[in-house]
């Protein structure tokens, strides 16, 4: 299971070369792009100052293939729904299937992204894939208040 880091900034979505999932040709290696299981869509949450230590959720997702490249890994982000992960805030990154974070956590990037306390903020998640720094596939979006 991975842990919750921010990497110190936010990852321009644009600047990864990111693939959609499909095939590079019809005889080509077919690419799979990860699918999120956890959090499932339309989740809402209740971000409270003193619960900061709890375990806001485990997010979860099948593994990636990019055409048999190992080792693959995965970088977790959130961004402002409807955002088209302009300016994506990275939740962390692992090698596994998994992400543990936490309410105060998720709570201090939000408000240092400028989301208002008090205030339910629309964001969506999803999973980018990688492998030896070539290009990657993302997850679908899932929506979460």
């Amino acid at each position: 299971m991975g842990s919750c880091g921010d990497d110190g900034g936010s990852d321009a979505g644009p600047d990864l070369g990111l693939d959609d999932g499909g095939a590079d040709d019809a005889s080509g290696p077919q690419l799979v792009a990860p699918a999120i299981s956890s959090p499932e869509p339309g989740r809402s949450y209740v971000l409270v100052e003193a619960e900061s230590e709890q375990v806001m959720e485990v997010i979860e997702w099948s593994a990636a293939d990019l055409a048999g490249a190992t080792p693959v890994s995965y970088r977790v982000q959130i961004d402002v729904a409807g955002d088209l992960f302009a300016s994506p805030t990275t939740l962390g990154e692992t090698d596994g299937l998994s992400l543990s974070v936490t309410v105060g956590f998720v709570n201090g990037l939000l408000l240092g992204r400028g989301s208002s306390a008090d205030v339910a903020a629309a964001l969506e998640l999803r999973i980018v894939a990688t492998s030896g720094g070539g290009a990657g596939l993302i997850s679908s979006s899932v929506p979460l208040t």
